[in-house]
């Protein structure tokens, strides 16, 4: 596999795609920290947020264990 991609790009491309999901967490993060925002939304709306935070932590925790893999290649 080490022979198949370039792993100093594909590890600059995870490195970038987490960032930008960390900056996405980081908003979903900041609206359901927002009492104002939770408690006047639509309850669906809210648990939208939640399920998108949620998904958001698991895509970074996926990429994270990529990236750990590639860089111990």
């Amino acid at each position: 596999m080490a022979g198949l991609i370039d792993k100093e790009q594909e590890i600059a491309r995870l490195n970038k795609a987490i960032e930008k999901l960390n900056t996405q967490k980081m908003q979903f993060e900041g609206k359901l920290n927002n009492e104002k925002f939770t408690s006047s939304a639509p309850e669906a709306i809210v648990n939208v947020e939640r399920e998108r935070l949620a998904a958001t932590k698991t895509a970074i925790s996926e990429l994270s264990t990529q990236l750990e893999k590639i860089t111990n290649l």
